[in-house]
């Protein structure tokens, strides 16, 4: 028998992710007052890599966003 996987359990687990995600970009940036777009988006992408690679807890996801600078 195929199992049946619900969305909205998807949904709700990739949103507290990015909320997650944004938060500790937020703390990052504004800890070492980046204001640039440019070098924000460094800062998130390297969080999202460290998030998407099994790394939840958030000193690790903070260590991988000043790791970006």
């Amino acid at each position: 028998m195929k199992r049946q996987y619900k969305a909205s359990n998807n949904r709700r687990h990739r949103s507290v992710g990015e909320d997650r995600v944004t938060d500790i970009v937020d703390a990052v940036c504004s800890e070492l007052g980046i204001e640039d777009r440019n070098r924000r988006a460094i800062v998130t992408s390297r969080v999202e890599e460290a998030y998407a690679r099994g790394a939840r807890q958030p000193l690790n996801l903070v260590s991988a966003g000043l790791a970006a600078l």
